[in-house]
């Protein structure tokens, strides 16, 4: 049986979901469900093609508070993804929900999160900071909603390898490009 990794983007209003094949990195399925009203529902729709174990899951998360890397899911990381809802309301409570069903249908899998605030993480404040006094800067600054930074191939060999210990990891350098998460 195949190792399966799977790839989350729950939504305010859809969810999409891909399996990857955790030993080739090929995708082995693609879902989409829009108009959801029941995200455990949607969920149980989304994998019902799934064959093989799942080693590993990977959620787009829009506001993870002061994280701006990926993470893997801990009681903390969940607390301050809880903590920054106010700055998403519609996008991070279908992704709790998503994460904590995951977790319960998986969990021997390694959960990671990654959030859309790190699009703009490690830019120099020049670039990230609006023309504004300075009283006024850090309360509006870049965060990248929809925008998810993704470090192409390398991002899946990293995930691949948090969840196969002994998969070796290559030391090409890596591509960064913005992708919108679709």
């Amino acid at each position: 049986m195949t190792n399966t990794i799977l790839v989350i983007n729950a939504g305010s209003s859809s969810m999409k979901v891909a399996g990857y094949n955790a030993d080739t990195g090929e995708q082995t399925f693609k879902a989409t469900i829009n108009a959801v009203a029941d995200y455990d529902q949607a969920v149980k729709q989304a994998l019902a093609d799934i064959r093989g174990p799942v080693v590993g899951v990977g959620y787009r998360v829009v506001n993870g508070g002061r994280f701006n890397t990926a993470q893997v899911i801990t009681p903390e990381v969940i607390e301050e993804i809880t903590a920054a809802t106010k700055y998403a309301p519609l996008h991070n409570p279908p992704a709790l929900a998503g994460i904590a069903m995951l977790q319960k249908l998986y969990p021997a899998a390694k959960h990671v999160a990654v959030f859309d605030t790190a699009f703009f993480a490690d830019m120099p404040d020049v670039a990230r900071m609006y023309a504004l006094p300075e009283t006024l800067r850090k309360a509006y600054m870049r965060f990248g909603y929809h925008a998810c930074r993704i470090r192409t191939w390398r991002s899946r060999l990293l995930l691949r390898r948090s969840c196969l210990s002994s998969w070796p990891l290559p030391s090409a350098p890596s591509i960064r490009c913005q992708d919108p998460c679709r």
